[in-house]
């Protein structure tokens, strides 16, 4: 009986022969591998970047860490900083779908009633304000005065963990935020905080590098009750996919003998 391999060979033999007419040779081999390197190295990088890109959607704190030195306040470098963020968020199709309805309303600047050295006094104009920090905040107001939205960008030297905004910078922006509508909704604005719950519900990842480059978190408040001397204001952050971050309720008052100045200049 004739073995089953003796049978394959001339077989074999036929492909070993057709393979190597098929090789490239001289020049041509070095073409052929260059170019399967060239292959290789591609599918390695993305992979690489795929899965870095993978894992930081899923472990909190993950990715590089920015030390980029911060720009001077008011130096040309720092405005160009907050000219590009205010650009990331102009050119975003939530920004723009709100400045094409009818319903909202868009505040020229929310701190256009402060001196320049006024500014350098409060948080969010101020100590808060510029390259890496809070580097963006347009807002829209409803017509009714009800509800507000604002757009913000909010950098890597607002951390606490790794890219992952500090939750205190958080409770501040949404106090700011609901407090705001709170004091449209008196005829002095002489309202204060008397109650604020914070619930954050995922975390907050900073505008960074190519990660995120184009990040910005979208802040939302509406007035759910209203009274004499009393506002209660619900509000939530979400990111620009519509993540739900952060949730908050405040209760704003106004006291008893309080006289507050105007509203143009506080």
């Amino acid at each position: 009986m004739t073995p089953l391999f003796t049978r394959l060979r001339p077989l074999s033999r036929h492909y070993a022969t057709a393979a190597a007419a098929t090789a490239p040779v001289g020049p041509s081999r070095l073409v052929y591998g260059t170019r399967v390197a060239l292959a290789l190295v591609t599918v390695g990088g993305l992979s690489f970047f795929g899965g870095a890109y993978t894992l930081k959607q899923f472990i909190p704190g993950s990715g590089p860490i920015d030390t980029e030195l911060l720009h001077l306040p008011g130096s040309p470098a720092d405005t160009a900083s907050v000219l590009a963020s205010a650009a990331v968020i102009a050119a975003s199709p939530h920004y723009r779908k709100l400045k094409a309805d009818d319903k909202w309303v868009e505040a020229d600047d929310v701190y256009s009633h402060l001196s320049a050295d006024a500014r350098k006094t409060k948080l969010l104009s101020g100590t808060l304000w510029g390259h890496r920090k809070v580097s963006a905040n347009k807002v829209f107001f409803s017509v009714d005065g009800k509800e507000s939205i604002s757009f913000l960008v909010l950098g890597t030297a607002l951390c606490g963990h790794p890219n992952v905004v500090h939750g205190g910078v958080l409770a501040t922006v949404l106090d700011e935020a609901l407090g705001r509508l709170a004091i449209r909704q008196f005829p002095d604005g002489g309202a204060v905080t008397a109650r604020l719950e914070v619930k954050y519900r995922a975390p907050t990842r900073a505008a960074h590098g190519i990660w995120n480059r184009d990040a910005y978190v979208v802040v939302t408040t509406r007035v759910a009750e209203l009274a004499e001397r009393k506002c209660k204001v619900v509000g939530e952050i979400r990111d620009k996919e519509g993540k739900l971050l952060v949730q908050s309720e405040a209760l704003f008052v106004v006291p008893k003998g309080w006289k507050p100045r105007p509203l143009g200049e506080h």
